[in-house]
């Protein structure tokens, strides 16, 4: 045996088998629903995610009966199905708009669209709720094809979205692309091709999007659109949050989204939403206003506060609704208390006015305080008479899916004797769920 000299270092290696890891597995979710109402009829919503894919489809067959007469009416046939699908670079079904497109259909619309960043033209929503059908394929640039539920008019065309840029190229067809007036007559539709340019960026606190596009009709009116959003949020004092929304957009005389026709006549709008929260105190002010080439000024200035801590949440809102020449303004005023420990309970109220001439009120209480059993009830004075509502409902959760059943009036329900409205609706529903852990 030779031991190592003075001075030197001793070194001994020693090999350990290592067994090769698994590979990761990939999170995967089901779920369904059967429900089956007197009101809506028999329904059946399924949905699937394995890792970034997921699916939902829908079955809806429309019917209604009377519990208490034992009035039936024939469910329509065929019933009722869609579906959505959406995954890296793709999006099928019913869909709704995004980014770029949103501002394209609707260059006035009062939700932010540009401020997310470039983003795919479609995004999948609730198969039978959505206002669209139809496809986008791409991650950073693709196709994509839609059409508004109900008709049979297809848009298709091209999207690019990266880098703070997104441009848009679109063509379909219009069937009718109506008249500028009342006594106008409808004209016979043609092609019609769209394209739109975006920019988004954020610095600091402050977010900007713009948008411009064009508009052409094959035959029809040509028409442009611009569109620019803003967004700072701030925090004046420690734990406190401002934020503030502004936005300013044009369309044309001849402007017309896909699935629309243009009104001959053109307007703008301006935005401007203010918030500020500072737990557990919360306010709001929203000023809208819209006005066409007529000199028509309509819009609606809203405020709102709250306050919401572990054991309460309190909201009041008010808005008033104006237009010249259109008499007096529209008043709203809601509020709502609720608890939110122990029994938990709410109360609501609302009143709505033109002028200082009451038009109606409402008040609304609900309860939980028997474990599952939830019950609720409400009040509502309107120039036309009376009406209550009730619902009483019952969760039953169990290892894997819930149990629901709820028995109500289901709409407002009027004092008088001849009204047509059933007096009681009656509804159920199983939930099922299983995913990876």
């Amino acid at each position: 045996m030779t031991l190592p000299a003075a001075g030197t270092e001793a070194r001994v290696e020693y090999r350990v088998h290592e067994e090769p890891l698994p590979p990761p597995r990939l999170p995967w979710s089901v779920r369904g629903t059967v429900s089956a109402s007197s009101a809506a009829g028999m329904g059946l919503d399924l949905g699937a995610g394995v890792g970034a894919w997921s699916a939902r489809g829908r079955l809806l067959v429309p019917c209604s009966w009377d519990p208490l007469t034992g009035v039936v009416v024939a469910p329509a046939w065929p019933p009722e199905a869609g579906f959505s699908l959406s995954g890296p670079g793709a999006t099928a079904g019913w869909v709704g708009y995004r980014g770029l497109a949103g501002f394209v259909v609707d260059p006035e619309r009062s939700e932010a669209v540009l401020l997310d960043g470039p983003v795919a033209p479609l995004a999948a929503a609730r198969p039978l709720d959505a206002d669209l059908v139809g496809a986008s394929i791409g991650c950073d640039a693709g196709f994509v094809a839609f059409r508004p539920s109900g008709t049979e008019s297809w848009t298709a065309g091209t999207w690019f979205a990266s880098g703070g840029l997104s441009a848009l190229a679109l063509a379909g067809r219009q069937d009718d692309t109506g008249g500028g007036g009342w006594y106008d007559p409808p004209s016979g539709g043609g092609e019609r091709l769209w394209s739109a340019l975006g920019f988004s960026g954020r610095t600091g606190c402050l977010s900007l999007g713009a948008a411009a596009a064009a508009t052409a009709g094959l035959p029809g009116p040509d028409g442009v659109a611009v569109r620019l959003e803003g967004r700072a949020e701030l925090s004046p004092r420690p734990g406190g949050r401002l934020v503030v929304d502004g936005t300013v957009a044009f369309g044309s005389t001849g402007w017309s989204g896909p699935g629309s026709a243009a009104d001959g006549t053109a307007g703008g709008m301006a935005f401007v939403d203010l918030g500020y929260r500072l737990r557990p105190w919360s306010a709001g002010l929203s000023c809208r206003v819209k006005a066409d080439e007529t000199g028509s000024v309509s819009g609606r200035l809203a405020g709102l506060a709250g306050f919401d801590d572990s054991r309460t949440r309190l909201s009041t809102s008010a808005a008033a609704d104006f237009e010249t020449g259109g008499g007096a303004p529209g008043l709203d005023l809601d509020l709502r208390l609720a608890l939110t420990r122990g029994c938990k309970a709410w109360i609501a109220g609302s009143w709505a006015a033109t002028g200082l001439v009451s038009e109606r009120l409402e008040v609304s209480a609900g309860l939980r305080a028997l474990g599952p059993l939830s019950v609720e009830a409400g009040l509502r004075c309107t120039t036309s008479g009376w009406y209550a509502r009730w619902k009483l409902a019952l969760a039953l959760p169990f290892a894997g899916g819930r149990l629901s059943c709820t028995a109500g009036s289901g709409t407002w329900l009027s004092f008088h004797p001849e009204a047509d409205a059933p007096a009681l609706t009656l509804g159920a529903a199983l939930e099922l769920s299983a995913g990876s852990r």
